[in-house]
């Protein structure tokens, strides 16, 4: 349940981010402001993830996550811990590790990052951590930078984050 409780949360955050935007009280239309770039997110961030593992289409776990990084200019690094349930057996692996990774940001404020997740599971070790392989997500930004949502799905796969300014 608190995996569909902080996926809701993120489309939540996604749905409300329209602070960096212009209306048109005419049409009721939002417009994008422009004017952002890799800058727009720097400093000091942290951050929750939810998702979902499949294989074949079908869901074999689901995770959650929180950690903290730093993002400067493209460039982040940080850290991460996270849980994982083994849809089948109902096994549980807690995994804690780094993260690297590179973002490209667009004036219209939404972008792609590459992630690099490096894990090592810490408890309960009936399997490998869920966050391990490069992943590439779409983003966008919201509250000028303060805020990053971060969305990724391979047909297999699927996986939302959420940056929050500290």
């Amino acid at each position: 349940m608190k995996l569909l409780r902080c996926t809701a949360v993120l489309i939540l955050v996604a749905g409300c981010s329209n602070s960096s935007s212009i209306s048109d009280s005419n049409s009721g239309t939002v417009h994008a402001q422009s004017g952002f770039s890799n800058a727009s997110v720097n400093g000091s961030y942290g951050w929750q993830f939810s998702g979902r593992i499949g294989t074949a289409g079908a869901v074999t776990a689901s995770v959650l996550g929180t950690g903290t990084l730093v993002a400067n200019g493209g460039v982040f690094n940080g850290g991460f811990s996270e849980t994982m349930v083994n849809i089948s057996n109902g096994a549980i692996t807690v995994c804690s590790g780094t993260v690297s990774g590179s973002y490209s940001v667009g004036p219209d404020g939404t972008g792609t990052a590459s992630i690099n997740p490096v894990g090592t599971p810490v408890q309960n070790v009936p399997g490998p951590c869920a966050f391990t392989s490069t992943a590439t997500f779409h983003l966008v930004i919201a509250y000028q930078g303060h805020t990053v949502v971060f969305t990724s799905n391979d047909g297999n796969n699927s996986m939302d984050m959420a940056l929050g300014q500290q």
